[in-house]
């Protein structure tokens, strides 16, 4: 049977109202006057009939008032129906609860004097107060690669307290697919009739790493709280990228870094300071001015030349989220660069495609004396195998990626490789723009141009003269690039997260620069081979190819630069045997087993879940040394709005819950049916009506009675 409960109590003191009618009526009861008239002796029968008529409406007219003011009391008390009208039961009925806490890094953002995280576990522990007797709780991470800290229902929600108490925000990215996914399944296996999901949030954008035109199933018979904890800070600047530009160096001194510090908040920022730190020593320091969503770089010494891998980090002034305003590097000497060179369709006479050209400038002798080791394999071809262990992958007039071996290039970027693009004539322009740019790169291709489109020829035009790629291009090498000749270029529009670094001019970008996690990725909107053009032949395609795929090595290969929170290394080994012992930057050990790859020994280090410097010991001797920093795109402060969500998901029992609302009341629109409050409030304006009508239907009365009384004075 279905029960009634009120979610404000409170104001079913209101009911009392209900009794003014009654009192207003008895306060000004008058008792009737006697006036005999004799001639009226004949009329006296019908005035018995007429009297009651009038104390029946006034009857009527008391009840309405009553009970308008009743209605009104309820609908404020807001009633809902306990379990269903069919008698379901289900409010009644045991709850199983999946909570879902986001413990991104971004919730270590600060709102004056606590976390997000903090009001997270707050509001965590205040839906398992909501929990009854029965009852049983789940509770999961909603960070990237979702944790369960309580994977299977329990009733004990004295040890779920506790579990949520000892909770820390991670360094990781959150993943609101992947985490509601994982509670839908946990729930599925309930038995109870309430099934809820908590999700306790800061609604950022960044968490949602589904498509947008996705939708998350949640099912229709679990019922999700979304609860949005608190706003993100409106200022944010972050350390992006920390690159090794080796050819500033002069040999006397240590090497040169370029910091990149882009502001992602709100608001100008003026003097911020820039520091370089190695060895816990301060290296060199700077100050910059930050427009509103804008970057700069900046050059940063090292004082001594390093003997072994320059380490350390480089850290700005912290703000309310403070974790990414440092970014640590681990810089090692000179050493062998492993490219996959992907050939595609394009041939010229002879055969030749453009993975041969490409493959012979970067290691002319075939024997890795250019620093550069390059393994060629055919379009169709990506071997996981050489993957884990390669620093850069070239895809050169490669038509189409498939499915799986796209799935390996996507963990290949977000890992620290680098990828660089080359365009050609087999492209495939539809695959390009639907799946394969938009993963890496804010680019869309428009098609080839050139011959019979404007004929002549195009050069290319230098835009970031002083990026890394472009230091070391002088002199000669600078007057090669610039006069290489290009007959047929590939258009293409770049977007805001784009960088172009060179251009066609009067066509569009020459060469593009964008980020796919913590890797880099470059497009060239030209063919590798003398198909579009004459410049693989020239001796300006040598030093610029070398110095992309020397850039896109340091951007976080195995064991060069730095790699994700919440990914793996794959390091080589500058010495040692067996038994290799691993430190974290807390200081903890871990034993890991070398394995032989080419005659070098390397380690893999699974599961790196805290930014800072990671190092490798053989004895006393330190064979390795790696830097592991949080993922980029959890710095910014965009979040996404509660219809925008609802869109995304596939379920008909949402609740959007914000910072200030009770979440008891909120929980009791979905667990306890539908509420009644707006039934009462039209029930209400009804009565309203009938008394209106009733009163004008006695004035009528009235008046007659008035004008009877002064014609028979």
């Amino acid at each position: 049977m279905p029960g009634l409960t009120f979610l404000n109590t409170l104001f079913l003191a209101g009911l009392a109202a209900a009794s003014l009618p009654v009192i207003i009526h008895l306060l000004h009861r008058r008792p009737a006057e006697r006036v005999d008239f004799s001639w009226l002796k004949f009329i006296r029968r019908a005035q018995p009939s007429r009297t009651r008529k009038f104390r029946m409406k006034d009857l009527l007219l008391l009840l309405v008032r009553i009970l308008l003011l009743a209605f009104l009391s309820l609908a404020l008390a807001r009633p809902a129906l306990k379990g269903g009208l069919l008698g379901s039961g289900e409010g009644r009925a045991r709850t199983s609860a999946c909570l879902v806490i986001d413990d991104s890094f971004s919730m270590g953002a600060r709102s004056g004097d606590e976390r997000l995280f903090d009001r997270a576990r707050t509001r965590a522990l205040e839906a398992v107060s909501l929990l009854g007797s029965g009852d049983d709780a789940m509770l999961i991470l909603g960070r990237s690669g979702s944790k369960s800290i309580v994977g299977e229902p329990t009733r004990d929600l004295a040890f779920v307290r506790r579990k949520i108490e000892a909770l820390e925000v991670s360094a990781r990215g959150g993943d609101v697919a992947g985490a509601l996914g994982e509670a839908k399944r946990r729930l599925e296996t309930s038995e109870n009739l309430n099934k809820e999901i908590y999700f306790f949030t800061d609604s950022q954008a960044a968490g949602w790493k589904a498509p947008g035109d996705s939708r998350i199933e949640i099912g229709e018979d679990v019922s999700l709280y979304w609860v949005t904890v608190g706003a993100l800070p409106e200022a944010n600047v972050r350390v992006e990228r920390v690159d090794r530009v080796e050819t500033l160096g002069d040999g006397s001194r240590g090497p040169v870094l370029q910091a990149v510090v882009r502001n992602t908040g709100r608001g100008r920022r003026t003097s911020l300071l820039v520091e370089l730190e190695s060895g816990g020593e301060m290296e060199d320091q700077a100050l910059i001015d930050l427009e509103e969503n804008a970057a700069a770089s900046v050059l940063l010494r090292m004082g001594e030349p390093a003997s072994g891998p320059a380490t350390g980090r480089v850290r700005i002034s912290e703000d309310a989220l403070g974790i990414d305003d440092v970014r640590y590097f681990s810089f090692s000497g000179p050493q062998v660069v492993r490219t996959v060179v992907v050939g595609g369709g394009s041939t010229v006479p002879g055969g030749r495609g453009p993975a041969f050209f490409v493959g012979k400038a970067l290691d002319p002798m075939g024997d890795d004396s250019s620093g550069i080791r390059v393994i060629s394999v055919r379009s169709g071809e990506m071997p996981s195998g050489e993957m884990e262990t390669a620093d850069v992958v070239i895809l050169a007039d490669v038509p189409r990626v498939e499915l799986a071996q796209m799935d390996v290039l996507r963990r290949f970027v977000r890992r620290g490789g680098g990828l660089l693009i080359l365009a050609g004539p087999s492209v495939d322009l539809g695959f390009y723009n639907r799946t394969l740019l938009p993963e890496f790169l804010d680019l869309s291709l428009i098609g080839p141009y050139g011959e019979g489109d404007a004929g002549g020829f195009f050069e290319i035009r230098l835009v970031r003269n002083s990026h890394p790629i472009f230091a070391s291009l002088e002199g000669e090498a600078s007057r090669l690039v610039n006069d290489a000749h290009f007959w047929r270029v590939m258009r293409m529009r770049a977007g805001n997260q784009a960088s172009v670094l060179a251009e066609f001019p009067n066509v569009g970008p020459a060469l593009v620069e964008g980020i796919g996690g913590p890797g880099r990725v470059l497009f060239f909107g030209s063919s590798g081979d003398p198909v579009w053009t004459g410049f693989p032949l020239t001796g300006g395609f040598v030093p610029l190819i070398h110095e992309a795929v020397r850039y896109l090595s340091t951007s976080g290969g195995p064991g060069i630069g730095s790699h994700a929170v919440g990914g793996s290394a794959n390091v080589m080994l500058t010495g040692g045997g067996g038994g290799v012992v691993g430190v974290d930057p807390r200081g903890e050990e871990l034993l890991l087993e070398p394995r032989m790859v080419e005659g070098r020994p390397r380690v893999r280090w699974d599961d790196l879940e805290i930014p800072g410097l990671y190092r490798l010991r053989w004895g006393e001797e330190e064979v390795g040394c790696f830097a592991v920093n949080v993922a980029m795109e959890e710095s910014s402060l965009d979040i996404v709005s509660p219809e925008w969500i609802a869109d995304r998901i596939d379920g008909e029992r949402v609740r959007f819950i914000g910072p200030e609302d009770e979440m008891e009341k909120e929980v009791a629109m979905l667990r306890y049916g539908r509420e009644l409050g707006s039934s009462l409030i039209w029930a209400a304006f009804a009565l309203f009506a009938f008394e209106s009508w009733l009163i004008r239907g006695r004035r009528t009365s009235d008046s007659a009675e008035r004008l009877r009384k002064e014609l028979f004075r």
